[in-house]
């Protein structure tokens, strides 16, 4: 993953541990349903997906971004988080 954005994606997000569920935490991300959502962070999470499918040499459009692929390193990111293993 792309350090520098990590980091930063970790600064701004609140303590994992006050989302109740996954739900809560996708839907702060705007990954989910919701209005409010923070698009700071959404917008890192995209750019670290962007850096881990450059990685992975797969396909990437910053224009129209593949949510499925986001919503799993968010998910990944969660679980690593919260002590667990990804899922």
């Amino acid at each position: 993953m792309s350090g520098g954005n990590l980091l930063y994606f970790l600064a701004i997000v609140p303590e994992i541990r006050s989302f109740r569920s996954l739900n809560a935490y996708l839907a702060y991300l705007g990954l989910r349903g919701g209005l409010n959502y923070s698009r700071e962070a959404r917008d890192v999470l995209v750019k670290i997906t962007a850096k881990v499918c450059r990685y992975n040499s797969l396909p990437f459009n910053y224009r129209k971004p593949n949510w499925k692929a986001v919503r799993r390193v968010a998910r990944l990111i969660y679980y690593i988080l919260r002590g667990g293993c990804g899922g």
